[in-house]
């Protein structure tokens, strides 16, 4: 089973936006723990759709928003949450990637996450799917 597969994907409510200083090195990124692939990127692109699939038939999972020259940060102003029926496992396959996580935790409502910065320090929440045990 690949890490594709893992992490469930297939099941993520809608796509996460996270920013990127620099676009080469998280569309590297992004493709080597997640095995994502930016199909429709090019040299200037300010959003770059990452998935799984092949040109014209790719569903995007992450979108990578260029944080324009001369700009601290992008006007991004999302929560990115990612959802799996597999928190774990999803868990410790990041943390063999070399990825920065935090424990996974439980909150008021009890529902099961964990957090994990990306190579540009966005944080990212990964959730357990609702109904998922």
């Amino acid at each position: 089973m690949g890490f594709k597969e893992l992490l469930g994907w297939h099941r993520v409510y809608g796509e996460i936006l996270v920013s990127a200083n620099d676009v080469e090195r998280a569309i590297a990124w992004y493709g080597r723990v997640f095995d994502l692939v930016a199909v429709w990127h090019r040299k200037g692109q300010t959003e770059i759709p990452m998935g799984y699939g092949q040109q014209g038939d790719m569903e995007p999972i992450v979108t990578l928003v260029a944080i324009p020259v001369g700009s601290n940060e992008a006007a991004v102003g999302s929560h990115p949450v990612l959802f799996t029926k597999r928190l774990e496992t999803v868990h410790r396959n990041l943390i063999a990637k070399g990825v920065n996580t935090g424990p996974i935790q439980s909150d008021s409502g009890g529902n099961r996450f964990f957090e994990f910065l990306d190579c540009e320090g966005n944080r990212v929440e990964v959730c357990l799917e609702p109904g998922s045990r």
